[in-house]
């Protein structure tokens, strides 16, 4: 069977907004209430036009809220489910639950959740791109062999080691065309 290519997309930040700051006082953080998740306009035409192109639509998120105690799996599934709901091109979901301390192997910088979909999906990482909003995503997309978009924002100018940056998602899918 031949391999496919794939959009590994990190979640928040990229496919819903992240908060400008949470009541716990952290600044451009993931939502931790299924109230607050809210996606990024476009977000469904875009997936699903990067589907047309033949790539598969694969999330791949950190979440360590649901270690530290401060969002439940309930309230996460929630946001996932609303996202699959809400894009029907996405594949599947990936999600690291640990924190950095718990030294895993599928927290973003390290490509595990990314190898983990390339096992279940047959996928050719050499023709596929992680897009992302942060460091870590650049580091795990470059480890695991795929090719590394950022999309800028006012919270990531000290991002580096990318191959590709771009304002928003209608400016990737114009690239991936």
């Amino acid at each position: 069977m031949e391999k496919q290519k794939a959009i590994f997309w990190d979640r928040d930040g990229v496919l819903n907004h992240t908060l400008p700051q949470r009541d716990d006082g952290e600044k451009n953080v993931a939502p931790q209430k299924f109230e607050d998740f809210k996606l990024v306009k476009g977000v469904r035409e875009v997936l699903q036009a990067v589907r047309l192109l033949g790539f598969l639509n694969i999330v791949v998120t950190n979440q360590p809220d649901i270690t530290r105690s401060k969002m439940s799996w309930e309230e996460l599934n929630r946001m996932n489910d609303f996202l699959k709901a809400n894009i029907p091109t996405i594949e599947a979901i990936y999600v690291c639950p640990h924190d950095r301390t718990d030294n895993c192997n599928c927290r973003k910088p390290k490509p595990g959740l990314l190898l983990d979909a390339v096992k279940d999906f047959n996928l050719d990482l050499a023709k596929s791109f992680m897009v992302g909003d942060s460091q870590s995503d650049m580091d795990a997309g470059k480890s695991a062999g795929a090719k590394t978009i950022l999309i800028k924002t006012h919270y990531n100018s000290k991002v580096v080691n990318y191959d590709f940056a771009f304002n928003n998602l209608f400016e990737i899918l114009d690239f991936l065309k």
